[in-house]
């Protein structure tokens, strides 16, 4: 993910990530992991997790600049396609 927005960064590309973790295990993996750079919400009521019909993590949403939901999936390779065709588009 770092990578990505990396990539992208001076095409507008923001990451918004959601967990329904425990707190601890959030902190757990930053620890591990080192901090993210983009925002995360904790979501352990799983409102936001429903709301956007989340069944696995990770799960990646790819939205236009319309606001559109154009790409879907659980797989970080159809991300990474799904925005190669939607920067190149541009």
């Amino acid at each position: 993910m770092k990578e990505l927005k990396k990539k992208y960064a001076d095409k507008g590309f923001e990451i918004l990530g959601v967990a329904d973790d425990q707190s601890d295990t959030m902190k757990a993996f930053i620890k591990k992991n080192g901090e993210l750079s983009w925002p995360n919400i904790l979501d352990q009521e799983g409102t936001n997790v429903g709301a956007l019909k989340i069944n696995a993590f990770p799960t990646y949403f790819v939205i236009n600049r319309k606001g559109e939901s154009i790409a879907t999936s659980s797989n970080l390779s159809d991300m990474k396609k799904a925005l190669e065709e939607l920067f190149d588009s541009e």
